[in-house]
């Protein structure tokens, strides 16, 4: 059972979040960053005040708390821990600062849509786990937003600026950018269901054998790859990143547990199409897109840390097409054929069933998720 902070505190949050979906569309785009700030705020302390949980929290802490210890840092992070410990922070507010720059970046994101009235809410569950467990990607992935946001404006210089940003803090956070990018120009179209469910089933199904296969080609291209800055650490621990030893069998997925995830994953790529295909719209067919690549490449790679890191930012970005198509559904449903409504309404009851069972457990059994005021 978790604790009753934990569980009183993210209860808190949720609800907040799941409030914003009770107001008028109209309200929202007058009014956006008034109604955004309550739950801008509570997600940046409530995550931002958690202790010890995320991975390398204590040695992100540690380098917060010894700004000019780490020579090696990434320009950008270590610019950003200088100001915020001149501003006179501890780690906690230096937390609380990370989360903000986050969820700051993807509401500047979401504001760009006109229909963003589920979006903000399902940001919450969309990133929770990636925002607290990779820290300095996700600060990265903020900018990532905001270089998404220029990318709509087709300001080049912004958002060539918002890429050298999120290199200078994390530089394989650019992957993220750039491919969407890519797609954004390559794809105008969404990718049809008829063809991406099977490859993602197929992913799933065989992702034993596709693990075996990467580790492999990865085993026999190791001795060809060199860089000559810090990622050169992987290659050079390459049996414990990218060895069959690297499978981590802790992330088996039981039957029920893997039919669950994978009919959340194959409703949102349903419904997501089928908006799209009543009521496109170019800057949300791209992020489409990109997340269903996301979900077959996590998919691949799933039991590999490293190579899940890569996948988990296109996966979160669910919260945009999954957030456009249930407005679109429930405004535009009469479009719709009947055979698609009913699948539809299946595919809802997935979807929320889905996250109700995950983020019910994480609320009520984490209780190893403590606050830093009961460390």
């Amino acid at each position: 059972m978790s604790n009753i902070d934990h569980i009183l505190l993210f209860s808190i949050l949720f609800f907040v979040f799941y409030c914003t979906t009770n107001l008028k569309q109209k309200v929202i785009n007058k009014h956006f960053w008034k109604i955004a700030l309550i739950p801008i705020i509570l997600y940046s302390i409530i995550l931002g005040c958690r202790y010890g949980w995320g991975n390398d929290y204590p040695w992100y802490k540690y380098r917060f708390e010894h700004p000019y210890g780490y020579e090696e840092e990434d320009f950008g992070f270590r610019l950003l821990n200088l100001f915020i410990h001149e501003l006179g922070c501890n780690y906690v507010g230096a937390f609380i600062i990370y989360s903000l720059i986050f969820i700051v970046g993807a509401c500047i994101l979401i504001k760009d849509y006109k229909e963003n009235k589920y979006m903000l809410a399902l940001f919450l569950p969309a990133t929770l786990i990636f925002s607290t467990f990779a820290i300095r990607q996700a600060i990265a992935h903020a900018f990532v937003f905001i270089g998404l946001y220029f990318l709509h404006k087709k300001k080049w210089y912004n958002f060539i600026f918002f890429t050298l940003i999120t290199y200078s803090i994390h530089p394989s956070a650019i992957i993220t950018l750039l491919i969407c990018t890519c797609i954004y120009f390559l794809f105008n179209k969404p990718l049809k269901y008829e063809i991406t469910i099977p490859i993602y089933i197929i992913a799933t199904l065989f992702s034993n054998y596709f693990n075996e296969q990467i580790t492999y080609i990865i085993s026999n291209l190791i001795p060809f790859i060199s860089f000559d800055n810090k990622f050169q650490s992987y290659i050079d621990q390459s049996d414990y990143w990218f060895s069959s030893d690297a499978i981590n069998e802790e992330w088996k997925q039981g039957p029920i547990t893997l039919i669950i995830s994978m009919c959340f994953h194959i409703a949102i790529i349903y419904i997501g199409y089928i908006s799209l295909k009543y009521r496109p719209n170019t800057k949300v067919i791209y992020l489409y897109n990109s997340t269903i690549l996301g979900f077959i490449i996590f998919r691949l790679t799933f039991y590999f840390e490293i190579l899940r890191r890569i996948a988990n930012p296109f996966v979160l970005l669910y919260f945009i097409p999954l957030g456009y198509s249930l407005y679109i559904f429930s405004h535009n449903w009469r479009l719709y054929k009947k055979r698609e409504v009913y699948l539809c309404k299946i595919c809802h009851i997935c979807i929320f069933s889905y996250l109700i069972l995950y983020f019910g457990r994480f609320i009520l059994q984490s209780p190893n998720y403590i606050f830093y005021w009961g460390k």
